[in-house]
């Protein structure tokens, strides 16, 4: 159970998403190969030949694949869940001014879960 409770505390949306914008930005070098390939060899890297479209896809996809094992190697599983802790301190009495302070602090907290 404690493997499952601390799988449960890891910040998985942060990570899938860091994910998707590796793949992303890897992906988006295609956009230089449409732009190179066809002053290379316009004969059979134009738009309407499917080497074309098969080159593009390549670059592609292997910029994704490196993005991502970039990405990876930096991050290879989620980080803690981070909990940020607001504390409002009132001090004064009522005729006076309030003076409010704020103190902020993080730390990362395991979840309890509450069994009904």
């Amino acid at each position: 159970m404690k493997l499952i409770d601390a799988a449960s505390n890891l910040d998985y949306n942060t990570w899938v998403r860091g994910l998707v914008g590796a793949a992303i930005s890897g992906g988006a070098s295609s956009v230089s190969g449409a732009i190179v390939l066809p002053s290379l060899d316009s004969a059979q890297f134009n738009l309407f030949h499917p080497h074309f479209w098969i080159a593009v896809l390549a670059i592609g996809g292997s910029s994704a694949l490196v993005s991502l094992m970039k990405f990876l190697s930096t991050e290879p599983l989620p980080r803690m869940k981070q909990v940020t802790t607001t504390t409002e301190v009132v001090s004064g009495t009522a005729p006076a001014p309030v003076v409010t302070k704020t103190v902020e602090e993080t730390h990362q907290e395991p979840i309890n879960k509450t069994k009904p």
